[in-house]
């Protein structure tokens, strides 16, 4: 029962009408719970919980930031947030992180890889290491 209030609540929140109130930025956070399950090479490690995680989703700005990631929003349709985007370390680091997702705006479920690669590529070792997020997200904000 509480999942379904959940559910409802974040669908109203995340379809509300676009001009409901145009003077405010349509920001809305989240709080999620969920697991992230490591990949390093082709080794696969344990899933570990995550709790409280902090996801935000900037409409106005059209981006989806969570765990340092900050990535672009690609489309909003009535079922989900679609997000993506790379984030460069440089030659200073000498990695790259490129990140794909959505966020289920019924269920508030969210499915997130963060991939990490070499700069420059290095084979035979790309990707370094792959992080999948698997979350149940609910708002802690009010859009309206």
């Amino acid at each position: 029962m509480r999942r379904t209030v959940t559910a409802v609540l974040l669908a109203l929140v995340l379809t509300a009408e676009p001009g409901a109130q145009a003077d405010e930025p349509k920001v809305i956070t989240l709080s999620c719970n969920g697991t992230l399950t490591p990949k390093y090479g082709t080794r696969s490690a344990d899933p570990k919980p995550l709790q409280k995680v902090g996801v935000v989703v900037n409409l106005d700005e059209q981006s989806v930031s969570f765990e340092g990631f900050v990535t672009h929003i690609n489309d909003v349709d009535a079922a989900n947030i679609n997000f993506s985007g790379k984030q460069f370390g440089g030659p200073s680091y000498g990695v790259n992180v490129d990140v794909i997702g959505s966020i289920d705006r019924v269920t508030g479920d969210m499915v997130a890889v963060g991939t990490v690669t070499s700069d420059p590529p290095k084979w035979p070792i790309n990707p370094i290491d792959t992080s999948h997020y698997d979350l149940l997200c609910k708002v802690t904000n009010r859009v309206f």
